[in-house]
């Protein structure tokens, strides 16, 4: 795909959802109801039962990963770091959409593997799944991505399986999950890395004294920039400055 084939497809996304910022009557307009009714259970629990609500993606950015999933006809996805399950239900009614739409010679059906270290949200992510009706079709590991990761079921095999990754865990180990992802995407597929802005610190000047995290994304960053701009690399990539930054990166061979 050439690069402004992938911005085109970028902007088609983001012209269907700019006008979600709020779990209000846009978000419902735009998710079916019974996918609406678990993520705003699964908002409240978070803000209730957590103290760390601001790392939910949001109902805009839920709303870009539905629509990106969908426009790209991903049916295999993985999640790195789903927290309380909100992306991983956008990403599922992005993926069941999709799946509607296929035809019928490639109906079949589509499967999500989601990855937290985590184990005490678990009682969020599992009842936030099991009131959707996408359950059957969502696998979930706790524990250490870098570990899990290689001894998926879709790791097993000798073809690349995902046609979807986001990559939303540890900061500090983003380049390594991308590493250990990018054999596993198909020719094609698409791997997504939140909050790669950082506020900000993790583009332009580096602060002087960078925390791990702010290293994390900027080794990550300078990576993809790099690799993207090199004639030879395998990938096409688009840093999106929707919420905290989002990298759209895809893997062209």
């Amino acid at each position: 795909m050439d690069k402004s084939i992938l911005v085109e497809l970028i902007s088609g996304c983001l012209m269907d959802v700019f006008h979600i910022d709020s779990g209000g009557d846009s978000a419902a307009d735009y998710f079916s109801a019974e996918a609406y009714s678990s993520l705003k259970w699964i908002e409240r629990q978070t803000y209730t039962r957590t103290n760390h609500a601001k790392m939910l993606v949001g109902w805009r950015e839920g709303a870009f990963l539905t629509e990106f999933a969908k426009m790209v006809g991903a049916r295999r996805i993985l999640e790195l770091g789903t927290f309380t399950g909100f992306s991983l239900l956008c990403l599922a009614e992005g993926a069941g959409r999709a799946t509607a739409a296929a035809t019928v010679a490639d109906k079949g059906s589509f499967q999500i593997d989601a990855i937290e270290i985590n184990d005490e949200l678990e009682y969020i992510i599992r009842e936030g799944v099991e009131r959707s009706r996408y359950a059957k079709n969502i696998n979930i590991f706790f524990g250490d991505a870098k570990l899990l990761i290689p001894n998926l079921p879709s790791a097993k095999g000798s073809a690349p399986q995902y046609d979807l990754v986001f990559i939303d865990a540890n900061k500090r180990e983003y380049l390594q999950y991308y590493n250990l992802v990018f054999p596993l995407v198909k020719k094609g597929g698409y791997i997504l890395a939140d909050n790669v802005l950082w506020y900000g610190k993790g583009v332009g000047d580096a602060p002087q004294k960078a925390d791990a995290k702010t290293q994390g994304i900027r080794e990550f960053n300078s990576f993809i920039e790099k690799a993207s701009a090199d004639s030879s690399a395998k990938i096409k990539s688009h840093l999106l400055k929707l919420r905290d930054g989002l990298y759209i990166i895809q893997k062209t061979e």
